[in-house]
C-alpha cells in the first residue's frame, strides 16, 4: 500500500497507556490504528469497520484474545491477519494462539518493526513513514509520567483487591502489573506481582497474602513510578 492508501489495523488491549503508545507507533509510521479496551470493543468495531490487520491482547479480563480470535473468525467471513500480543510469548502461548486462528504471535511492546514485520508477512507491501526521532521503537517522553501513574493506579487496585478478599481480582490486577513492569523493564515491581499473582485459593483461603507482600508490591511500584518521571524530566531536559 502506496501513496494515499493507509494500512488501517486494529489494537486491543485493555492498557489505556499501551493502546495510546501503540497508536502513537502506527501513527508514526502513517498507518490509521484504531484501539479498543476489551473483547466486545472490538467485535463491535470489526462489524463497523474494515481492516487490513488486528493486534490483540492475549490476556484481557471477561474476553481473552484466544476467545476473541475464535469468535472474529466465526462472525466475520473477511478473514484478515489476526496477531496475538503478549507480555509473556512462551512456546505453549504461541501454540495455543496458532491455534485459535492467529496468523503470528509478537511479545509487547508493539513497536515498529513488529507492525511492518506482520504487514509484510500478510503481503500487504506496505511502505511506512520514514522514522523519526526519537524512534518509534521508544517510549515517548510524554507517556512516561502516564506509565508512572499507571503503576501507581494499578498497585492501589491490588490493595482495595486484597482488602476485599477478592483473590481472582488481585490475580488478574497483579498480571497486568507483572506485564507492565516487564515493558518498563522494572524487575523489582516484576518480581512482586509475580508473588501475589500465583496465590491460589478463594478470596478465604489462608494462601491469600500477607500484609508483606502487598506492601512490598505496592512500595515496589511508588519507587518506579518514582524513577521513571525522575528519567522523563532529566531526558527532556537533555533534549
Amino acid at each position: 500500500m502506496k501513496g494515499d492508501c493507509l494500512l488501517r489495523i486494529l489494537i486491543t488491549d485493555d492498557s489505556a497507556t499501551n493502546r495510546k503508545l501503540f497508536t502513537l507507533v502506527a501513527a508514526r509510521m502513517g498507518i490509521h490504528a484504531d484501539a479498543a479496551a476489551s473483547g466486545r470493543e472490538t467485535l463491535a468495531l470489526f462489524h463497523a469497520q474494515c481492516y487490513d490487520i488486528a493486534f490483540f491482547d492475549l490476556t484481557m479480563p471477561q474476553m481473552d484474545g484466544f476467545t476473541l480470535a475464535r469468535s472474529i473468525q466465526q462472525h466475520n467471513p473477511r478473514r484478515i491477519p489476526l496477531y496475538a500480543v503478549s507480555s509473556f510469548m512462551d512456546a505453549e502461548t504461541e501454540i495455543r494462539a496458532l491455534g485459535a486462528g492467529y496468523s503470528g504471535c509478537f511479545s509487547k511492546p508493539l513497536d515498529r518493526e513488529k507492525i511492518l514485520r506482520a504487514a509484510t508477512e500478510s503481503g500487504l507491501g506496505f511502505e511506512p513513514a520514514p522514522q523519526g526521532t526519537p524512534a518509534a521503537t521508544d517510549i515517548p517522553l510524554r507517556l512516561l509520567p502516564v506509565y508512572a501513574e499507571e503503576l501507581r493506579a494499578r498497585a492501589a487496585a491490588c490493595l482495595r483487591y486484597w482488602q476485599a478478599q477478592d483473590t481472582a481480582a488481585l490475580r488478574r490486577e497483579a498480571h497486568t502489573l507483572r506485564a507492565l513492569a516487564d515493558m518498563l523493564k522494572t524487575e523489582n515491581v516484576a518480581q512482586a506481582a509475580t508473588r501475589i499473582e500465583h496465590i491460589q485459593g478463594g478470596a478465604d483461603s489462608p494462601e491469600h497474602p500477607h500484609d508483606r507482600n502487598l506492601r512490598a508490591l505496592y512500595a515496589a511500584c511508588l519507587h518506579a513510578a518514582i524513577a521513571i518521571e525522575k528519567a522523563a524530566i532529566s531526558a527532556a531536559q537533555d533534549t
